[in-house]
């Protein structure tokens, strides 16, 4: 390859090495928004345009090898299309790691995102401090965010 340029990293605090990180990164972001978008073709020609852009002008610059862009595309798309696939169970866990009950996608947009997120922090801090309780009545009691009206709502149950 006659017009590669060729990187002296021995100067550089921590060498380049194997797999590429620029590469994996890129083509991670490009996977992940293909599986979520599939219908955007723009949008896919768009970003794995970007990811070999990136994954070539590693080779370019000569910081690495083609081994190690090729290796790092393989692990960025397979763990993309991992996490993506375990999307569901990650967030059931999550849900029972927090006492959540499972929500349905119908995200009300009159809900404002900013207090949308805030009153879910709120009752997933009180259902902490609710279960670290020492009082028997407290502990068996939980805070839901409920977002099936115009508005979200904290419903507080008791359980005896």
């Amino acid at each position: 390859m006659n017009n590669v340029y060729l990187s002296d990293t021995s100067d550089i605090a921590g060498t380049y090495s194997f797999p590429s990180g620029h590469s994996s990164q890129s083509f991670t972001i490009a996977t992940l928004l293909t599986l979520r978008y599939p219908d955007k073709p723009l949008l896919i020609a768009g970003l794995y345009t970007y990811a070999a852009v990136v994954s070539l002008g590693r080779m370019y610059w000569g910081v690495h090898y083609p081994s190690d862009v090729f290796a790092g595309m393989l692990i960025a798309a397979g763990s993309a299309a991992l996490i993506y696939s375990l999307r569901k169970p990650i967030i059931n866990a999550k849900n029972d790691l927090f006492n959540q009950s499972e929500r349905t996608d119908s995200y009300n947009p009159g809900i404002a995102p900013a207090s949308f997120f805030i009153t879910l922090a709120a009752a997933d801090i009180l259902n902490h401090f609710l279960k670290k309780s020492d009082n028997n009545f407290l502990n068996n009691s939980s805070v839901q965010f409920d977002v099936s009206n115009n508005f979200g709502m904290l419903n507080y149950k008791v359980g005896f």
